[in-house]
C-alpha cells in the first residue's frame, strides 16, 4: 500500500494562498487570526506551534503580496523567498546552516524577517529580545547571525557602497494572541523593528523613493535576483540536514 504524508505546514501555506487569491487580503487576516483559537490539546508535540508559526509567516507573505499587488510600479523589482535555508560561504562543508523565514530583496533595503507566533502577553527588550511568562528569546541574536551570513554572499551584488545607510534590515513580525509591548530605546527599535500587519505597509513604504523622497539604490537586482534563485532552490534539499543541525545544537528540542 502507497503511503501519503501531508506536509501540514505546506498545506497551511497553499490553503492560506489560495484563500488569499478568491477572497483578498482583509478576510484572508482574519481566517488566519481566528485559526490561533483553534482547540488542538490532542494533537502531537509541536503540531499547534508549528502551525502558528506557519500562519505567521503565511500572513506576513500575503500582506507583502498585497503591498506589491496595490502598487505594481514602485514594487517592479522586488522578489520575495520564503524560508531561505543559508549556508557558511568561506566553509560550505562545515555543517553550519541558517535559515531566514522571509527575504524581501528591493532595489533600496533587503529585508530579513523573523516571524514569531508566541502566545501570551509579550515584551520586547534589550536589542530584540522577546520575552512572555513562559519563555525568553533573543531574537536579535539569532538574526544578527543570519544577516552576517547573509550579506557575506550578496556583498559583491551592492551598489553605492559609499552610502551611510545598511543595505540590510532586519525585522521582527509577529502575529499571535495576546499583546505586545515594545520597551525598548529608540535606537534598539530602529535595529530591528517590530512589525504587525496593521503597520506593514506603512513599514515597507518607508524605503520607496518618491518624487519628494529621494532614497539610494543599494542592489543590483539582476544578481540579487539569479542568487536568491539559486539558493530557494537547493533550500528543499538541505531542509532536512538544516533540521539535524538544528537538533544537534538543541538536543531537547
Amino acid at each position: 500500500m502507497e503511503v501519503i504524508t501531508i506536509n501540514y505546514k505546506n498545506s497551511t501555506n497553499e490553503v492560506l494562498l489560495d484563500y488569499y487569491k478568491a477572497n483578498g487580503f482583509q478576510k484572508t487576516v482574519a481566517v488566519a487570526k481566528s485559526m490561533y483559537n483553534v482547540n488542538l490539546k490532542n494533537a502531537k508535540k509541536n503540531f499547534k506551534t508549528d502551525m502558528n508559526g506557519e500562519v505567521c509567516e503565511t500572513v506576513l507573505e500575503i500582506g507583502i503580496l498585497e503591498f506589491m499587488k496595490r502598487y505594481p510600479k514602485a514594487c517592479e523589482h522586488w522578489v520575495l523567498k520564503k524560508g531561505l535555508i543559508i549556508k557558511d560561504i568561506e566553509d560550505p562543508n562545515n555543517g553550519f546552516m541558517t535559515e531566514i523565514d522571509l527575504v524581501l530583496a528591493t532595489p533600496q533595503m533587503i529585508y530579513l524577517f523573523e516571524c514569531k507566533s508566541y502566545t501570551g502577553n509579550k515584551v520586547l527588550t534589550n536589542e530584540c529580545t522577546i520575552t512572555t511568562p513562559a519563555r525568553s528569546f533573543d531574537v536579535y541574536k539569532q538574526n544578527y547571525l543570519h544577516a552576517k551570513t547573509f550579506l557575506a554572499q550578496f556583498t559583491p551584488y551592492r551598489c553605492n557602497k559609499s552610502s551611510q545607510v545598511f543595505p540590510i534590515q532586519l525585522a521582527l513580525f509577529s502575529l499571535a494572541k495576546g499583546e505586545i509591548v515594545d520597551a525598548r530605546t529608540d535606537v534598539n527599535k530602529a535595529l530591528m523593528p517590530l512589525v504587525e500587519i496593521e503597520d506593514l505597509f506603512d513599514f515597507l513604504a518607508k524605503n520607496i523613493p518618491t518624487s519628494r523622497k529621494k532614497i539610494p539604490t543599494l542592489w543590483k537586482m539582476v544578481y540579487v535576483k539569479e542568487a536568491l534563485d539559486i539558493i530557494s532552490n537547493r533550500s528543499d534539499e538541505y531542509r532536512s540536514k538544516h533540521l539535524k543541525y538544528v537538533k544537534k545544537l538543541h538536543p531537547k528540542k
